[in-house]
């Protein structure tokens, strides 16, 4: 774990979105990356489909999960982790110390810290520590796959001979037939209207406007209708202020270089029964 390794993104990803828009439109702007080739646990993070921290893309070494579409990558850092903060010395992470994916001591883990100048100790919160280091992460990925015609081929029938021409009849004499009365209609009741439910829409609470915090990664993203929040937002005093959704914003950067540092985020609040909070979905954000 204490090598760098290149972070030039392989080209794989950016053919697997275009074979995706040539199919149904636009291809998706990210990719759920997974610690452990399980779609059923929750994605460590979701990032950009040109996001330069993946490198040396390939097929997992399991045969079978390469053959579901499994793909493999060493994600270069900046990476965060969280280790108990018992581990921890003058700002330091001491050394071979269990790096884990969140503050939970049965989380996924990241790796080992190596020598502790590599890594550095961002914030503490109560048992834990948020770090970041170099890395890289193995990390996994879904494939998306490219679809294939399942239309049947056709196959060509001969042609049948064209029919002798028959001997010419005399026309019969025409037959008038009797007037009969209009058959009587049946009503036919009303077809009653969809009685399908509307889907959620979450209501903005405020006008847009502008907050002020850092920004912590959440490992469980919370989605609900059209909000899909994946970031915590904290006041300078370490108070919560809100979740944070980020996926329509176009950032220059990796949202990883933003967490933990002070932040300008313009954007609407939104409230719903289901969440837990209110929710900032987030047009621009930047350092501050």
């Amino acid at each position: 774990m204490n090598k760098y390794l290149p972070t030039a993104f392989a080209a794989l990803l950016g053919l697997m979105i275009a074979a995706t828009a040539r199919a149904d439109g636009p291809g998706p702007s990210t990719v759920a990356i997974y610690l452990a080739p399980d779609a059923s646990t929750p994605a460590y993070v979701h990032l950009s489909a040109t996001d330069a921290r993946l490198s040396n893309v390939k097929p997992s070494a399991d045969a079978a999960q390469a053959a579901s579409g499994w793909q493999t990558a060493d994600m270069a850092g900046p990476v965060t982790g969280y280790v108990a903060k018992d581990k921890t010395l003058n700002s330091a992470v001491l050394k071979d110390t269990p790096i884990h994916s969140a503050e939970k001591a049965d989380s996924p883990v990241l790796g080992t810290a190596p020598d502790s100048p590599i890594v550095k100790v961002a914030n503490v919160d109560g048992d834990w520590a948020e770090v970041s280091y170099a890395g890289p992460v193995t990390v996994y990925f879904l494939k998306i796959p490219t679809p294939v015609s399942t239309a049947p081929a056709t196959t060509p029938v001969a042609a049948a001979p064209a029919p002798a021409p028959a001997a010419a009849t005399p026309a019969p004499a025409p037959v008038i037939a009797a007037p009969t009365r209009p058959t009587a209609v049946t009503p036919v009741a009303a077809v009653p209207a969809s009685t399908t439910p509307a889907p959620i829409k979450a209501a903005p609470t405020d006008i847009a406007r502008y907050y002020y915090g850092s920004l912590k990664f959440r490992t469980n993203p919370i989605t609900a209708g059209p909000i899909n929040a994946q970031y915590l937002l904290y006041a300078s005093d370490g108070t919560f202020v809100a979740l944070v959704d980020l996926s329509g914003v176009v950032l220059p950067n990796p949202v990883a270089s933003y967490l933990g540092k002070p932040v300008k985020i313009y954007g609407t609040p939104y409230t719903m029964s289901s969440l837990p909070s209110v929710v900032i979905r987030a047009t621009m954000l930047q350092l501050n």
